[in-house]
């Protein structure tokens, strides 16, 4: 089954689904409460595998969107709207880039390092939505960034704005987002989530292989962050 207007396969479809087909086909073939997509940001084809075989093994109505970064990762994926991602890679860049494609629809933003061991959407869409305060639920990994799997609600995005892409390579664009949905009066709630995380997987291997250099990344990102909320984070 295609979608009417994009002609891509149902599910996958990044136009307004819910303006063009009826209240029975909506509640059959997305059976959440709110209409949400599943954006990852992708470099290796190995790692991005592994990646959508969890998601795949759990949530089969999820409408899955891949924004794939230095071409590795096939072109066309089975089930998945893959995009790409503007070069010279940048992470608040192609962050920004999936939360425009998904319309507005909320998002549920992962890193591919990450594994499922069961379901996740409904427990994270319950606890996005238990406060209106809430502006991202995510998966409990003791300290980690929202940013490595969060559920972010659309009215949330909306009001804080885009990432800030003066940030670029790795560190404190998270930070810098965090802080600003807090200060817009949001806050983060973790829950427990059956997964695991590899950690920075993708950012280290390309370090390795010559690429951004993680450490320098940081450093100078923290000097961003610094300047811009007169802090003095070491």
């Amino acid at each position: 089954m295609n979608c009417n207007v994009c002609k891509s396969p149902w599910g996958q479809c990044l136009c307004r689904w819910d303006q063009i087909v009826d209240k029975e086909t909506r509640e059959n073939e997305f059976p959440f409460r709110h209409r949400v997509k599943l954006v990852v940001l992708g470099h290796y084809e190995d790692i991005n595998a592994g990646f959508r075989e969890s998601v795949e093994q759990w949530e089969l109505g999820l409408a899955k969107i891949l924004i794939r970064d230095g071409r590795r990762i096939p072109e066309e994926i089975p089930g998945w709207t893959v995009i790409d991602g503007p070069q010279p890679f940048s992470y608040s860049r192609n962050v920004n880039l999936g939360w425009t494609v998904t319309g507005n629809a909320d998002v549920i933003l992962c890193g591919d390092d990450i594994r499922f061991d069961g379901p996740f959407v409904k427990t994270l869409q319950e606890a996005v939505y238990s406060d209106p305060t809430v502006g991202v639920s995510t998966v409990q990994l003791h300290g980690n960034s929202p940013f490595v799997c969060g559920y972010w609600k659309r009215s949330v995005l909306d009001a804080v704005g885009k990432m800030d892409e003066n940030f670029t390579g790795y560190g404190y664009d998270d930070n810098d987002f965090c802080r600003r949905m807090e200060l817009a009066g949001f806050h983060t709630l973790p829950v427990e989530i059956p997964c695991q995380h590899g950690g920075a997987a993708t950012f280290f291997r390309r370090q390795a292989e010559g690429g951004t250099n993680v450490q320098e990344s940081c450093d100078r990102n923290r000097a961003l962050f610094n300047k811009k909320w007169g802090t003095d984070l070491k």
